[in-house]
């Protein structure tokens, strides 16, 4: 791998860890459901610029070749059905419980949590595709539970006593990750059963940022209805900005060139310098900081995806 392509991949990394920053920003003054609205709504606004812009002075041979944007599933129920799964996890189940879950937790707790999304994503596998779990597997995720427990500050006493709403936070943003996990998961599925979604994954993307911010819109004018657009200040639209266009739709559209020059292994190392750079943006932008036992916490959970990454490389 190239020094670009690696300082490319980092980048990518930085921005996600800046997320839960600006999505704190948002959450002060719109709802939870209203905040993932705007970071979704705009990110198909971002997908569909920067694949005019890839298209146009073809940066990416692979995304430039493919003739569309959007790949709607073929007559068979069951393609529409993974399609739906394929969107809905990432882009309406996570964000609901993700954002919910900032109003009473930290970005920097939601930086490191993150982390935790290939154990996640192996479990699910496990469950939905019948993938066999190894024991590494199973003390990976021990471990992480360990480190999840320290971060959150969950003792024995607060459970029986006093709940922390931080912990609750906590334990909604890691339902979520199970929402992001069932893309990689649903789209396994998906690409096995169809020839042409494997030869177009943007067009999956864009298809399932479709279907998951149509289910989003849903839930949103329901329960709260369209958000106020005259309460944005410019400190919204650069968050707005932030998390939409670049935090998602850039980012991923880069992420697919990397992969073209990049191994596996290579992508989950670079995963590692999300919990870090996060802690650092919080901090900046929030004034957030880890206690010592908060800090052992996120250390645990990033040794714990130190070691499946480790025996994963070795199968």
């Amino acid at each position: 791998m190239s020094i670009r392509v690696l300082a490319a991949l980092i980048l990518c990394n930085v921005i996600w860890s800046a997320n839960p920053s600006f999505l704190k920003l948002l959450l002060e003054t719109f709802t939870p459901t209203q905040t993932a609205w705007f970071r979704y709504s705009s990110a198909l606004l971002g997908y569909l610029i920067a694949s005019a812009v890839v298209k146009k002075w073809k940066l990416s041979e692979q995304i430039s070749s493919q003739k569309s944007l959007y790949l709607p599933p073929r007559t068979d129920w069951k393609q529409w059905l993974l399609m739906f799964a394929v969107g809905f996890g990432p882009f309406c189940f996570s964000p609901l419980f993700q954002v919910h879950g900032l109003t009473s937790a930290r970005a920097v707790d939601n930086a490191l949590l993150i982390a935790m999304e290939p154990i996640v994503t192996v479990l699910l596998a496990c469950l939905i595709v019948r993938e066999k779990i190894r024991w590494s597997d199973i003390v990976s995720f021990a471990v992480a539970l360990s480190g999840f427990s320290l971060l959150s500050g969950l003792t024995l006493s607060k459970l029986i006593h006093a709940w922390d709403p931080r912990i609750l936070g906590n334990f909604l943003i890691l339902i979520s990750l199970v929402g992001e996990a069932s893309f990689s998961v649903f789209g396994r599925l998906l690409f096995a059963r169809s020839k042409v979604s494997s030869e177009n994954p943007n067009g999956v993307f864009g298809s399932a940022l479709v279907l998951g911010l149509f289910s989003l819109s849903v839930v949103m004018l329901v329960l709260e209805g369209f958000p106020d657009l005259t309460r944005l200040t410019s400190a919204h639209v650069l968050s707005i900005i932030w998390l939409g266009p670049i935090g998602t739709a850039f980012t991923y559209l880069f992420w697919m060139v990397a992969l073209s020059h990049a191994s596996v292994a290579s992508l989950v190392l670079t995963l590692f310098v999300q919990p870090v750079s996060g802690s650092i943006i919080s901090y900046l932008m929030l004034g957030e900081r880890l206690s010592l036992i908060q800090a052992v916490g996120g250390g645990l959970i990033l040794a714990a995806v130190a070691l499946q990454t480790r025996f994963q490389e070795k199968s």
